[in-house]
């Protein structure tokens, strides 16, 4: 289910009782909406976010290629098409320095001759959802990929507060609660009624991660954050 930006601005107002929304600084609103969003991404299981994943498929460019993702949260694996035309194992993501140290010495750069295989995903300079994609080995041409990754929530959408923004239906409660607790703590209104917020917000992010761990449906493997240039 979706929710837009008026709905959750609504429940937080029912929430801390105050129904003048003019006692409140829309921009103080929009930033602790942001900000909870972010952090119930953040605190819960992918699983829970299955419905934002999404695939990049392309060719083989040597070792590095630049690649376009959008809204990236998550990435869940990288794996390449293996010679009876099936999907392989996932690939390791790895810091750059990992990957360079993995390669030296090697003599032979192909998926047939090491078990390493190592990749490195970190924004490019350039921006604009771009991102270097580093392999090792080299991935050649002929050498089809699949990028699999759990998309964020756009917050363009906060800037239309009708456009719907996808937060799943269970966690709609705890953006509502964190959000209300930090609103109420930085405006110093209630410091009670926040630490309570805040106590309902940990309790919803439990429950949710007891039921949605191990949901994404992808087997063993195992999600991973983006490398971000760590030399």
């Amino acid at each position: 289910m979706s929710y837009n930006f008026n709905q959750l601005v609504t429940k937080i107002q029912n929430l801390t009782g105050i129904d003048d929304y003019s006692v409140w600084d829309i921009d103080d609103e929009t930033d602790s909406i942001v900000n909870a969003i972010n952090q119930v991404q953040e605190d819960t299981d992918d699983g829970l976010w299955s419905h934002m994943v999404t695939n990049s498929t392309g060719i083989g460019n040597g070792t590095s290629s630049l690649i376009t993702l959008s809204n990236v949260r998550n990435i869940i694996s990288f794996r390449v098409i293996e010679p009876d035309g099936l999907l392989g194992y996932p690939w390791c993501e790895v810091t750059p320095k990992k990957l360079l140290s993995a390669s030296v010495g090697d003599t032979v750069n192909s998926l047939s001759s090491t078990d390493k295989r190592l990749y490195t995903l970190n924004l490019s300079d350039t921006g604009n959802n771009t991102y270097l994609l580093t392999t090792y080995p080299t991935l050649e041409l002929t050498d089809q990929y699949e990028l699999k990754y759990i998309k964020s929530i756009s917050f363009a959408a906060t800037v239309n507060a009708t456009v719907n923004m996808k937060i799943p239906a269970c966690a709609y409660e705890a953006v509502c609660f964190l959000a209300a607790s930090s609103l109420l703590l930085f405006q110093g209104r209630d410091i009670s009624l926040s630490n309570r917020f805040l106590e309902q917000y940990n309790q919803r992010i439990q429950r949710i991660n007891s039921e949605y761990r191990g949901n994404l449906g992808l087997g063993n493997v195992i999600t991973g954050k983006l490398c971000r240039r760590t030399y």
